[in-house]
């Protein structure tokens, strides 16, 4: 519990240091968002991609 505590910290240190605003392209897409924004929301999408790989991973070990 205390890790994530401190994770969580040191990515709040990290994204108030890093508060600018950023050109973001993707494919066809291109906008403009703050770093902040940017980093929340990557770590948002990585958390749910890897929460979805763990349930996967669990249906397919309960189906067996």
């Amino acid at each position: 519990m205390g890790g994530i505590v401190l994770l969580i910290g040191v990515f709040v240190a990290f994204a108030l240091q890093n508060s600018e605003t950023v050109e973001v392209e993707f494919l066809w897409w291109s906008f403009e968002t703050s770093r902040i924004i940017l980093l929340i929301g990557s770590a948002v999408v990585g958390i749910v991609v890897w929460e979805l790989a763990s349930f996967v991973r669990r249906r397919r070990r309960k189906a067996d």
